[in-house]
């Protein structure tokens, strides 16, 4: 026996609301048995309406518990956070390069792209630091943000 979603259910019973639509129609529309359609719409009009399926009350409160202002918060947070981690791997990605390229430049004893590298070096750190105020990423707090978001990508 095959298993349907609540969501295939739904609209299987929406269609076979609308005029014309037959039990037969609308299971060949979605390739579902046409006894599965029919089984749906009688239970559906032996049930009385103000009694919702655990499904139905489940999905309420989780749309009633997502409208709260704490999960805005929540959401807004974790946003925030998200955002934090993308920094602090983008400067460490752009100053690793950096420093790759400053190594080059000394290993071919190039002076003077040692010195443009320097300065580029220089700027980027100023450029993290205000960065880093924007987003207030405080001295010490670096490697728990990054754990913190190294855990939302593997989850």
């Amino acid at each position: 026996m095959k298993k349907y979603t609540t969501e295939q259910k739904a609209q299987a019973l929406r269609l076979l609301e609308q005029d014309g639509a037959t039990a037969a129609t609308v299971a060949r529309t979605m390739g579902i048995p046409p006894r599965t359609v029919r089984d749906w719409a009688k239970a559906r009009t032996d049930a009385p309406s103000n009694v919702l399926s655990i499904e139905e009350m489940r999905e309420r409160a989780q749309r009633a518990v997502e409208a709260t202002p704490q999960a805005a918060i929540r959401r807004l947070k974790n946003h925030f956070v998200q955002r934090q981690f993308e920094l602090l791997q983008r400067h460490a990605t752009d100053l690793q390069a950096l420093r790759t390229a400053s190594l080059q430049a000394m290993l071919e004893k190039d002076a003077t792209m040692v010195k443009a590298i320097s300065g580029l070096m220089t700027s980027l750190l100023k450029t993290q630091e205000r960065e880093r105020v924007i987003y207030e990423i405080k001295p010490g707090t670096e490697a728990d943000i990054m754990r913190e978001g190294m855990n939302r990508q593997q989850s």
